[in-house]
């Protein structure tokens, strides 16, 4: 298989993409709102609207959680 290599200004508008909800709106506690990937798998139960997944943690946000799990 072979197809066309966009740039990644004509890949946030792609109609597939589009379609998909591949790229939604996100909110970071520090940066504020911006465009992100979402997971590019959908469940078949799962509604056409997906909520928006979390944001990727603060730096050392879970690091006191993840040393009291392994005893340290």
């Amino acid at each position: 298989p072979c197809a066309r290599i966009n740039r990644l200004s004509e890949v946030v508008t792609d109609p597939q993409v589009v379609a998909r909800g591949s790229i939604a709106a996100q909110e970071h506690p520090v940066a504020g709102t911006f465009r992100g990937v979402t997971r590019p798998w959908r469940l078949g139960s799962e509604p056409e609207e997906r909520p928006p997944g979390t944001p990727a943690p603060l730096k050392g946000e879970h690091g006191r959680d993840i040393l009291a799990e392994i005893g340290v």
